[in-house]
């Protein structure tokens, strides 16, 4: 799976559990055979608070979400 195709799957599933993705910076990042999507919360009216992130994880051979893990 392409990196884009990464971003795609991981943004639907965002949307799919009411997250806003336009409010967030996408940074794809593979690691033995999982994307893991890091999700950032722009910073153009205020500083990110913590938890103001999450990441969401996917199998690059199924292309299914594993989880996501949002930060605390």
């Amino acid at each position: 799976m392409l990196e884009q195709e990464a971003i795609e799957i991981a943004c639907d599933f965002a949307r799919q559990n009411g997250l806003d993705i336009e409010l967030y910076i996408k940074r794809p990042k593979k690691d033995e055979g999982i994307w893991n999507i890091y999700f950032q919360r722009k910073s153009e009216k205020y500083k990110p608070a913590p938890g103001d992130f999450f990441n969401i994880y996917i199998d690059d051979l199924t292309k299914e979400v594993q989880k996501i893990v949002h930060g605390e």
